[in-house]
């Protein structure tokens, strides 16, 4: 059994000879990191902290978006505050730093907005498994200057930590939108606050922390504008695990209690 969709590290040829079953499982905790993610994009892109209860024309006004209304005879009233900025993920380019479980996840949604995909890891994918994705590898620097909106997903280890780096934050297509999802010092935190002062970074969406709880003056909490964070909710409630552990469990049932159903 693996926890997980992606069987790459299991010699499944070996095992089809010796009649030995492989049963991977989509874990619940994935999609729910993957859906923290996108949501993140989302309320970036279009702007929704911001904006949140600011639809007076009074609140409108004091943000620097005086109403001038459309003449409705000839088009509708959409975004008659005229705010600036707003995005549209369809057509754009996402860039996934890590296409592991939750990484593919991810793609896989950012294909339903219709947003190209790219992504960067130690070990490009075979051919088959990026036609099947829809993705296309670059290397680090090519994904952060060619990607509009940027997901960070990947283990933390001594070879990972500050992975995104004043370098690699130097290389960002101005404006672009940066989330992560897996663990805060996947990057560098003094780059990433350079990068936001200097507008290079369009917004910023974090679930994790580099302390947890946070420490009540880290400066990204004086950011409000276009940076959103979370107390590490993306893997969703806890029954999700569960709901995982089940699965593996009725896997182990369904091969040794029917073994002929079973496909190998």
């Amino acid at each position: 059994v693996k926890f997980g969709e992606i069987t790459l590290n299991i010699d499944a040829a070996a095992c089809g000879e010796r009649r030995i079953p492989v049963m991977p499982v989509r874990r619940k905790g994935n999609i729910a990191v993957a859906e923290q993610a996108f949501a993140l994009l989302i309320v970036l892109a279009k702007q929704i902290p911001e904006f949140d209860h600011v639809v007076t024309e009074a609140d409108l006004t004091a943000a620097r978006h005086p109403i001038r209304s459309y003449d409705r005879r000839y088009c509708g009233g959409s975004n008659y505050a005229r705010i600036p900025g707003l995005r549209t993920l369809a057509d754009s380019v996402l860039g996934i730093v890590g296409l592991g479980e939750v990484g593919r996840e991810i793609a896989s949604r950012g294909a339903a907005f219709g947003m190209s995909i790219v992504y960067t890891q130690r070990n490009r994918l075979p051919q088959a498994d990026e036609l099947a994705l829809g993705a296309r590898y670059r290397d680090l620097g090519a994904l952060m200057a060619e990607s509009d909106y940027i997901v960070v997903q990947l283990p933390l280890n001594d070879s990972t930590r500050g992975i995104i780096s004043a370098r690699e934050l130097g290389r960002v297509k101005p404006g672009a939108i940066l989330v992560n999802t897996a663990r805060a010092a996947l990057i560098d935190r003094d780059a990433l606050i350079a990068a936001l002062d200097s507008g290079r970074l369009g917004g910023l969406g974090l679930d994790v922390g580099y302390d947890e709880p946070w420490s009540p003056d880290d400066p990204l909490l004086s950011y409000r504008r276009n940076v959103v964070l979370m107390p590490h909710t993306a893997v969703g409630n806890r029954t999700n695990g569960l709901d995982d552990l089940a699965e593996v469990c009725r896997n182990l049932h369904r091969a040794l209690v029917a073994p002929k159903r079973v496909r190998f």
